[in-house]
């Protein structure tokens, strides 16, 4: 049994109970203060807070998300390759969402304190709105 593995080498099981699990023995006394959170509460929303479990599922989107942009693999055979290779796909992740953001500048207003954020973009296409652009064939500038 799973259990009596972890108990071997002296671990806590993170394995939350199936709905409607029954008691076992004394021996797995945090297990069966899960089933007993479960029934109290219905579920194992209370356990999960109490235990952490939410960051194994936070942990499996971040490898989710790696496999889902660069592959399920690794293309090196060295191990040390292998090492820098992930290394490298997660410093490239932790950058993704930085290119995504928008530059923005703040634009002073009549008061000191106060001001006003606008991205790059919004600050063109404000201006290219207000350009006044002559028509076509006209050879002077408005």
């Amino acid at each position: 049994m799973c259990d009596d593995e972890l108990r071997g080498k002296k671990l806590k099981a993170l394995i939350p109970p199936k709905s409607g699990a029954g008691y076992w023995s004394a021996d797995y006394a945090e297990r069966n203060q899960a089933v007993v959170n479960q029934r109290v509460t219905g579920d194992n929303t209370r356990w999960k807070s109490i235990t952490g479990y939410h960051r194994r599922s936070i942990a499996a989107t971040a490898r989710y998300r790696v496999k889902q942009l660069f592959g399920g693999h690794l293309s090196l055979r060295d191990y040390d390759g292998q090492v820098a290779e992930a290394l490298a796909m997660i410093c490239a992740l932790n950058k993704m969402p930085l290119a995504g953001m928008p530059e923005s500048v703040l634009l002073a207003s009549r008061m000191p304190i106060q001001g006003t954020l606008y991205s790059k973009s919004d600050l063109f296409n404000k201006a290219v709105h207000n350009m006044k652009i002559p028509p076509l064939g006209s050879n002077k500038l408005l």
